[in-house]
């Protein structure tokens, strides 16, 4: 009866473990995708930034 008791409680952990894993995951996905996307923002309104007075001058 223990025994049973004891597996269930390490499968509910092993659940648990699971689902933390997977969301950390996702979350840190998600972290770096908005940090590479602010970059990405960033350097295309630097370039823009940087090519409008070559256009204007020219």
């Amino acid at each position: 009866m223990e025994v049973a008791a004891s597996g269930q409680c390490v499968a509910s952990w092993g659940i648990i473990w699971g689902i933390w894993v997977i969301v950390s995951r996702e979350f840190r996905q998600v972290h770096r995708d908005r940090r590479s996307l602010r970059r990405q923002a960033w350097l295309t309104s630097y370039l823009t930034g940087a090519e409008l007075p070559a256009e204007n001058f020219t």
